[in-house]
């Protein structure tokens, strides 16, 4: 790998083994939505995570950066994943990097984001080690708790927050443990963010941590859960959500993040989650974007020297000060 070249094609998945035609609405025994007034959706975000909760749709087959515990409200969808055919499901949890795809059509779902380097994920690597793929069906003894968990998201009795905590724990096999990473993996992690719009090669990680491109490349995918490509993408989306959070345009967040322009971070963003960032721009898309500002800085999170100057420009936009 000569250097950390991201592009939106180094985001797709490979669809040749993709391509059997997923089971129809009907097969659900589920009735579509139709339109509704308001946003089709609402994207919840702080530091650590966010959680997604709105009407699903027929996915393509994608990998999502983070760790997810996607929750029907009600009915089943279908999933599949490699190794996995087609199966109905209530509730599942899929590890970063996990090739899937869901067909929630006609289901309401939460959908719960786990960054990778925090502690949070930590709590539920134990059972996402025991999942074949990635992917995990989760037992009937566990989705009615997660559903009145996630019920509470829709009439606003409990923060988002409390509830991500909460479901996150009702997985988590073991007491709570912070995140650990190998200190070369951390200190490549460090670098990355830092120098985000141009990052390293490589080559010059390797070197900085005393490994061999090949080890290292081994060695962050399997400490980090995302290979280092993965990765940076992971944190130019992240940086971009949050910079439409503070009111910057689509093309301002790509350049900011680093993308070479807005094409490139809608390909990117696609491929990932089958929208455009688009979706996400206030009081033009179907998606409801709300960043929890009081969390983000009570819960600073993994990601704190890099963050702060994010955090600082939403609380500006909003006329506040970040203490």
């Amino acid at each position: 790998m000569a250097g950390v070249v991201v592009t939106a094609k180094s985001a797709e998945l490979r669809h040749s083994d993709w391509r059997e035609a997923a089971p129809s609405s009907r097969r659900l025994g589920v009735v579509p939505r139709g339109k509704a007034g308001g946003p089709r959706a609402t994207l919840h975000v702080w530091t650590e995570g966010g959680i997604w909760i709105g009407n699903a749709a027929l996915d393509a087959p994608r990998a999502h950066f983070t760790a997810a515990i996607k929750v029907a409200l009600a009915g089943r969808f279908r999933v599949r994943a490699r190794g996995m055919d087609w199966c109905a499901a209530e509730a599942i949890l899929t590890a970063p990097n996990a090739e899937q795809q869901v067909d929630g059509r006609g289901v309401r779902i939460a959908n719960v984001l786990v960054d990778p380097e925090t502690d949070a994920y930590a709590r539920l690597m134990p059972r996402l080690a025991a999942s074949p793929g990635g992917v995990s069906v989760l037992e009937p003894s566990l989705v009615e708790a997660l559903r009145q968990e996630a019920s509470t998201l829709e009439d606003s009795s409990r923060s988002h927050v409390a509830v991500w905590d909460s479901m996150i724990s009702r997985l988590a096999i073991g007491p709570a443990r912070p995140r650990s990473l190998d200190p070369r993996v951390r200190r490549v992690a460090a670098v990355l963010k830092r120098e985000l719009v141009t990052p390293r090669k490589v080559a010059e990680l390797a070197d900085l941590v005393n490994l061999s491109e090949g080890r290292l490349t081994h060695l962050f995918s399997e400490e980090m859960g995302l290979p280092l490509r993965q990765y940076v993408l992971w944190l130019r989306v992240r940086d971009v959500v949050f910079s439409l959070a503070a009111g910057a345009t689509l093309t301002e967040a790509a350049h900011d993040a680093g993308f070479s322009d807005s094409p490139h971070l809608s390909r990117t963003f696609r491929a990932m989650f089958g929208d455009p960032p688009s979706v996400l721009v206030p009081s033009r898309g179907p998606f409801d974007l709300r960043f929890d500002l009081e969390t983000a800085l009570a819960r600073p999170g993994p990601h704190v020297e890099t963050d702060r100057a994010r955090i600082e420009r939403i609380a500006a936009a909003r006329g506040l000060h970040a203490a």
